[in-house]
């Protein structure tokens, strides 16, 4: 991300997804992503019916994925083609241990 041209400019622009999203742009915060890009076929008014399917994993979304979100909603150059649809949050338990169940460390704080 450091990497500049011989004028001192960055390769990277500073509004570039990329480096907002980077993860040593907010912390450090640990975020797995994973997207899946769709095309299926074209609406009724010619518009292709084609998007992005996008996922993170998080230890917990206040100190990763809502910060990410909040530093490209400040001026992300990608945000012009995007149009935002939908958004979920779920707990995903980890393994159970012995005499455990399934939940237990999320049920019993």
């Amino acid at each position: 991300m450091a990497a500049a041209r011989s004028d001192g400019v960055p390769v990277i622009a500073a509004n570039a997804h990329i480096r907002l999203a980077a993860t040593a742009a907010h912390g450090d915060a640990a975020l797995f992503r994973r997207s899946w890009s769709y095309h299926d076929g074209v609406r009724p008014d010619g518009a292709p019916d084609a998007g992005l399917l996008f996922t993170a994993w998080q230890q917990d979304p206040r100190t990763a994925f809502i910060p990410v979100q909040r530093r490209l909603a400040r001026g992300d150059a990608l945000s012009r083609y995007l149009v935002h649809e939908a958004s979920a949050v779920f707990a995903v338990p980890g393994g159970v241990s012995p005499g455990g169940f399934i939940a237990q460390p999320l049920l019993d704080e």
